[in-house]
């Protein structure tokens, strides 16, 4: 089972849109996937076809202040084929969560046989939720806006990835930098790219996602764009970014 976390402390820069496509997309490979919602909007059960959100008994944050609490319990199929989800509870109070980040990560433990591969989205928060996340990922993947504001929102979170790896989990790995709604042409998203590469190297960007209205509309379908349009732009960059995702985690891990 490895645990991929999309994490980027900037809000608004393709998070959920990520993960749900990328989860989609390694369930399509036949790869049984947990797309886990740790960001209490709630919007990934919506983008996988759960309108009511609200509609769930049980939540993946009742791990956080519910002792004993199984994950299991808030795991639920979706329509589409290997793909699980453990949705986000919108009514969820942080300052109710205990004071710790290990409860996730152990209660991630008695489910390494069940899934090849669970997605976090997380919030855009520096909380608990976030370093729950990052404390128990193998690798995470940090989603930008090639905007000059996103680069230094990706920095930060940079910044924040290094310190859980050296802190708390020292197995951690960044993946890499994916571009979301990038436009080659624009003189700015090239400069804020050649920037980044300069900073990580660039092996560290990752096949970019272009702008797609597809995308947005397929959330609002509630289903994965692969689903919703497979002949769109969109599909084929998520399709060709899980190729690089999972080809990169059979070099590093």
């Amino acid at each position: 089972m490895i645990i991929i976390s999309i994490a980027n402390r900037k809000g608004g820069t393709g998070k959920t849109t990520t993960a749900v496509n990328l989860a989609a997309e390694m369930a399509a490979k036949g790869y049984r996937t947990l797309l886990i919602d740790l960001d209490t909007q709630g919007h990934v059960a919506w983008g996988v076809g759960f309108k009511d959100v609200n509609g769930f008994e049980h939540y993946i944050h009742e791990v956080f202040n519910t002792k004993g609490f199984q994950i299991k319990d808030a795991i639920y199929p979706t329509p589409f084929e290997n793909l699980f989800i453990a949705p986000a509870d919108l009514n969820f109070v942080p300052s109710d969560a205990q004071d710790t980040h290990d409860r996730l990560r152990e209660g991630l433990v008695p489910l390494k046989k069940d899934f090849d591969r669970v997605v976090l989205d997380t919030p855009p928060t520096l909380d608990l939720f976030l370093m729950a996340a990052l404390s128990c990922s193998n690798v995470v993947i940090i989603p930008f806006l090639p905007h000059f504001l996103a680069a230094i929102g990706v920095k930060q979170m940079a910044t924040l990835f290094y310190r859980v790896a050296v802190r708390h989990n020292n197995e951690l790995k960044l993946l890499g930098l994916v571009p979301i709604m990038l436009d080659r042409r624009l003189r700015m998203h090239k400069e804020v790219i050649k920037t980044l590469s300069a900073s990580f190297g660039k092996r560290r960007i990752l096949r970019p996602i272009r702008t797609n209205v597809k995308l947005a509309e397929a959330f609002n379908a509630g289903m994965p764009v692969r689903y919703f349009a497979p002949r769109s732009a969109g599909a084929m960059d998520y399709y060709l970014l899980c190729e690089e995702v999972e080809l990169l985690l059979r070099e590093r891990l």
